[in-house]
C-alpha cells in the first residue's frame, strides 16, 4: 500500500512549496497520517505566507505548520483506536529566488543537486 502524500505548487511571488510525507510502513493509518500532515501544512503555509517575509519569519512559519500537522496527526491517532500509533515522515522545502528553506522529520531525505 502506498502511504505517501505530497504537494508541489507555486506560491505568490514566484516561490515554490514542496511537501512529501511518507506514512510509516507497518503502522496503522500511515496513509491517513501522511495525507492529514500534507493538508495541515499546506493550510498553515497558505494562511501565513507572504512574498515579502523575512528569513526568520519563513523559518517560523514552516516550523509552526509542521507542529500543527504533528498535533493534528497525534490527536486523530488518540481519538480513533483504528489509527493508534499512526505516523509519517515529513520533508518540505519553500524555495524562492536563490534561497531554499528546508524542514524534515524522520528518515526521508532532501538532496541538493547542482548542474
Amino acid at each position: 500500500m502506498n502511504q505517501d502524500a505530497f504537494y508541489c505548487q507555486p506560491l505568490d511571488g514566484g516561490a515554490v512549496l514542496a511537501i512529501v510525507c511518507d506514512g510509516m510502513g507497518g503502522e496503522k493509518g500511515g496513509n491517513v497520517a501522511s495525507s492529514v500532515a500534507v493538508e495541515q501544512i499546506l493550510s498553515g503555509i497558505q494562511k501565513g505566507y507572504r512574498p515579502d517575509m523575512e528569513e526568520q519569519s519563513i523559518k517560523s512559519l514552516l516550523l509552526s505548520a509542521a507542529t500543527g500537522a504533528n498535533a493534528a496527526v497525534y490527536d486523530m491517532s488518540s481519538a480513533n483506536p483504528d489509527l493508534t500509533g499512526m505516523g509519517t515522515t515529513l520533508t518540505m522545502a519553500l524555495a524562492s529566488d536563490r534561497q531554499a528553506h528546508i524542514l524534515h522529520a524522520g528518515d526521508s531525505r532532501v538532496y541538493h543537486l547542482t548542474r
